[in-house]
């Protein structure tokens, strides 16, 4: 019995028993149809495996669209910013033109018996004296103590400290300045003094019937040679009689016709005679 179960099978009998199993499949194929039987059972299968196949191509799809979208949007992005800055530098060069042409066309720059130094306030993030601002000029520019600085409005303030390369300049809204004004309408002529940079400045004590009315624009009457006779300095706010209107004495408010926050661009003024000595 072991030695018959351990036969090898002939190739003939293996070829025999195939061509057997193909007849006698196609004999039940030719009474019972086999195929729409098998097609009824595969069908399913196929329709499975397909939808499956198409999903995943799908989503394969989706996710390399979406790949791309993600690397468009963000070149699209840095594109967007890359133009928002270079508007925001043609805006900065067109606002600092015009105002550098302000400065150009001042009847002072045309005068020959004056030095005239061109400025650039420069950002102060913790600055404890609001009196103050700095600029970007100093003695290597040939800066100096007293020099008067003004802008396209009106007369701003004084250089009093300088180094190599920069310059700190005294508002004339500072508590330490007295200027020596005149009303463009009325031509009195009167002092005013800083009250600190966050208040008005105020006038000398005037004689009440003085005819000085709010809108009346203050020039320089007389300041450091003359350099900037007839310069405006400010603007008359407010006037006031309460507290001496017994005395008939009278005071105004005024303010400077520049403000802080939109400094940038100035012009140092002193006299050629006072710089050679």
């Amino acid at each position: 019995m072991k030695i018959l179960f351990n036969k090898k099978i002939s190739l003939k009998l293996k070829l025999i028993s195939a061509m057997l199993f193909l007849f006698f499949i196609l004999i039940i194929n030719y009474f019972f149809n086999l195929k729409s039987h098998f097609n009824t059972f595969i069908n399913p299968v196929y329709i499975f495996l397909n939808k499956s196949y198409f999903i995943f191509n799908n989503m394969i799809e989706n996710q390399n669209i979406n790949n791309n979208l993600k690397k468009q949007n963000k070149y699209l992005f840095n594109q967007l910013l890359k133009n928002k800055y270079e508007i925001l530098q043609l805006k900065q060069l067109k606002y600092d033109n015009t105002e550098l042409r302000k400065l150009l066309i001042l009847p002072i720059i045309n005068k020959n018996n004056i030095q005239k130094i061109f400025a650039e306030k420069l950002p102060i993030y913790f600055n404890f004296d609001t009196d103050e601002i700095l600029i970007n000029k100093g003695s290597i520019n040939n800066v100096h103590l007293g020099q008067l600085v003004i802008n396209d409005r009106g007369l701003v303030g004084q250089v009093i400290s300088t180094n190599e390369s920069t310059s700190r300049v005294r508002l004339i809204c500072s508590t330490q300045s007295f200027i020596s004004v005149q009303s463009t309408n009325t031509h009195i002529k009167f002092a005013i003094k800083g009250n600190g940079c966050k208040y008005s400045l105020m006038s000398e004590i005037l004689p009440k019937n003085i005819n000085i009315n709010k809108g009346d624009i203050l020039v320089i009457s007389a300041l450091y040679d003359n350099l900037l006779q007839g310069y405006p300095v400010a603007i008359v706010t407010t006037s006031s009689n309460k507290n001496f209107k017994n005395i008939r004495l009278n005071y105004v408010n005024v303010s400077p016709l520049f403000t802080i926050s939109e400094l940038k661009y100035l012009l140092l003024i002193s006299s050629q005679k006072n710089n050679q000595n």
